[in-house]
């Protein structure tokens, strides 16, 4: 890692709290909040921001999060790719699909709405970014403007959370058992 991680005695009082919080969903604060940590005003309107995304309703959790899964993948972030394979896998994803996520268009496992997804989260992560007008008429087939707003807010959401962990050289917090899948595991730091 680039930086130093700060732990509870090094940080504004403002988001201990919220390090608390973390401890008793995780067991531990996660390593990009320790990072964070060094402009507490930034990392509580993240922590709200990331509220408001995880509690949308307007889209099924699984679909977002194996699109915001995607956009990790993607972008190589070894932290992110740990966190979204342990919650999508609450969700009721198997390691199979887990495995198979790469081949998401043409596999049976995933439902036409997850791809539709899956296709938005690659369109979106790209630089530049190129959503095609297919790729957004078939979004529009599975979902209306308020899940399409949540299913935007995510991605993008995961771009900046895996680009940040990308750039401070972040890695996994060990959340997950990830699958043997070359497609799954990150690029390295090096």
């Amino acid at each position: 890692m680039r930086i130093q991680a700060l732990e509870n005695n090094q940080v504004s009082w403002m988001i201990r709290p919220l390090y608390g919080m973390m401890r008793r969903r995780f067991g531990k604060v996660l390593t990009p909040f320790k990072v964070w940590g060094y402009r507490p005003a930034i990392t509580l309107g993240l922590a709200g921001l990331v509220q408001a995304v995880d509690h949308s309703n307007a889209i099924a959790p699984r679909t977002k999060d194996l699109a915001s899964l995607r956009a990790a993948q993607l972008i190589g972030c070894s932290f992110c790719i740990d966190i979204g394979s342990a919650i999508v896998m609450r969700l009721g994803v198997t390691e199979e699909m887990l495995a198979a996520l790469d081949t998401y268009d043409e596999n049976p496992l995933f439902t036409p709405a997850e791809r539709a997804a899956i296709r938005y989260a690659e369109e979106m992560t790209r630089t530049p970014v190129e959503v095609s007008d297919e790729t957004f008429a078939e979004l529009r087939r599975h979902f209306d403007d308020r899940a399409l707003v949540d299913l935007t807010a995510a991605i993008a959401l995961e771009n900046l959370h895996a680009r940040f962990n990308w750039a401070f050289q972040i890695e996994s917090d060990g959340l997950c058992r990830l699958p043997l899948n070359p497609a799954l595991a990150p690029a390295g730091h090096n």
